[in-house]
């Protein structure tokens, strides 16, 4: 069996199948051109990374990718991100917490940034659910 060192993918418009197949690519081309200027991305090409956009145009696009490259895509792509929230014990001898701020949604698992998502198109299943809950909970053991 061959190894291949750089895998070339060329998605034309006309070849896929639906506008969420569309979409996602348009998400892929976004992500592509934020992740080059990102100074630790930088870095990855300068160690032998290829995680590149060779040709966008009204037909489609073409992608470069090695392993490393891959890699730091799904990194990025896949990284966990911070969320603030406040969390005040009620009482000084019990457990009783209140918690304030937002809160992913219960009910999806789905996020508001985009980076996050599974796929960079929301499914119809989840199209009235919100991506997150602002608000307070108090937890009671």
């Amino acid at each position: 069996m061959q190894e291949i060192d750089i895998l070339t993918l060329d998605y034309q418009l006309a070849e896929l199948p639906s506008s969420q197949h569309r979409a996602g690519l348009a998400g892929l081309v976004l992500v592509l051109r934020w992740l080059e200027r990102q100074p630790e991305f930088k870095q990855q090409v300068e160690a032998g990374a290829v995680c590149t956009l060779t040709r966008l145009d009204n037909k489609g696009a073409t992608f470069k990718l090695n392993q490393a490259g891959l890699k730091a895509l799904f990194d990025e792509i896949y990284a966990a991100s911070t969320e603030e929230q406040e969390r005040t014990q009620l009482f000084k001898n019990k457990q009783i917490w209140l918690d304030a701020g937002v809160f992913g949604s219960p009910y999806t698992n789905e996020s508001a940034i985009s980076k996050d998502h599974l796929m960079y198109t929301r499914s119809f299943a989840p199209e009235y659910v919100p991506y997150y809950l602002a608000g307070v909970k108090l937890s009671v053991p």
